[in-house]
């Protein structure tokens, strides 16, 4: 499967479940997002790539069997969001539910402009210089509270970096590649990355 023919693409994860009634904290990779409101269809899929330890790219968590939730009530809470779906009434449901992702058909999200792509679609892709070195492959993504982070992986090392224009600046679809231009020494010098996770 490749990142333009994906049918869903990732709004965050679930990090925990929140009260007695069955709400969940959901983690938006876009905190300003529109797309948790009442009425709102979600799968949410055990595993999510934020903990970067799908090696296949992703493919393997859209091979699972998704839940298919609906939101029925929405609370905003520190950048992170408060969700209630219409089926999920106790805490000890809504417990199963931690990190799982939270995914929505990409045909639902809004038109990207010019230069812009999901983080979801970079997974699988070449990390690759300037000069056309590979650095890796890109596994998962994070995101702090400045910006969000790609994660790399070359042999058994993962390197994180930061999602800017300075340090990713463009994405090619056609050939399944991440147009990096790394500070030397971040992403070649193993003792900078981390033991992968598989």
């Amino acid at each position: 499967m490749t990142a333009e023919n994906r049918s869903q693409v990732q709004l965050g994860y679930v990090k925990r479940a929140h009260g007695l009634a069955g709400w969940v904290h959901i983690v938006s990779f876009n905190p300003d997002s529109d797309l948790f409101v009442p009425g709102q269809k979600l799968t949410l899929w055990k595993g999510t790539v934020t903990r970067s330890d799908i090696p296949t790219g992703g493919e393997d968590v859209l091979k699972r069997e998704g839940r298919l939730l609906t939101v029925a009530e929405v609370r905003h809470a520190n950048g992170a969001f408060l969700v209630q779906f219409e089926s999920i009434r106790s805490r000890t449901t809504a417990e199963a539910l931690k990190g799982h992702g939270v995914y929505i058909e990409r045909s639902k999200l809004p038109p990207l402009q010019e230069g812009e792509f999901y983080l979801y679609d970079v997974i699988g892709m070449q990390a690759v210089g300037a000069d056309g070195r590979v650095y890796g492959t890109v596994v998962g993504f994070s995101s702090n509270s400045s910006q969000d982070i790609v994660v790399i992986r070359r042999d058994n090392l993962e390197f994180m970096l930061p999602v800017v224009t300075e340090l990713v600046t463009s994405l090619d679809l056609e050939k399944g590649q991440l147009l990096i231009n790394p500070p030397e020494g971040l992403l070649d010098n193993d003792d900078l990355g981390q033991p992968a996770r598989d």
